[in-house]
C-alpha cells in the first residue's frame, strides 16, 4: 500500500515559470522523436542552474528534412547550429549520441508565452547566448 499523506500539502504553486531574461541551464534529457507529420525533432528538457524552484524548460529543435522549403531548411540548420554552439559543440558530422548532451550547460534568453487556447503559460527560449 502506498501512503500519500506526505504529499497532501503540495500544489503547483510551489514551482513557478522561469523569469524572462538570461539564464544558464543544464540539460537533463535529450531525445530524438518523430512528429505526427513525420519530421525528426530533438526534444530537450533543461533546468535552470540557479537553484530556483522553477518548472523545467522544454525546447524542440527540428532537423532539416527533404520535404522542407528552402526557408524551413535554412531555419532548421541555423537553430541546430546555434543550439550546439551554445552547448560548446560543432554540429556533428554523421551519427551523434544525444546522451552526450545530458549534463551539458548552455545560456539562453527566455520569454514567457502566455496562457492560450486552454494551454498553460510556459517558458520558451527567445535565443541562445553564444560566446
Amino acid at each position: 500500500m502506498v501512503d500519500f499523506s506526505d504529499f497532501s500539502n503540495i500544489t503547483d504553486a510551489e514551482l513557478s515559470l522561469i523569469p524572462d531574461g538570461q539564464h544558464q541551464f543544464t540539460i537533463v534529457s535529450a531525445k530524438e522523436q518523430l512528429t505526427k507529420t513525420g519530421k525528426v525533432v530533438i526534444n530537450i528538457q533543461a533546468t535552470p542552474t540557479d537553484g530556483g524552484l522553477y518548472f523545467d524548460l522544454f525546447h524542440s529543435i527540428f532537423l532539416p528534412s527533404p520535404e522542407d522549403t528552402e526557408k524551413q531548411n535554412i531555419v532548421s540548420k541555423s537553430n541546430l547550429k546555434k543550439f550546439f554552439a551554445a552547448c560548446g559543440y560543432e554540429i556533428p558530422a554523421g551519427e551523434f549520441d544525444l546522451e552526450e548532451l545530458i549534463g551539458q550547460t548552455f545560456w539562453a534568453i527566455t520569454k514567457t508565452i502566455p496562457e492560450r487556447d486552454g494551454y498553460p503559460a510556459k517558458t520558451a527560449i527567445k535565443q541562445f547566448v553564444l560566446e
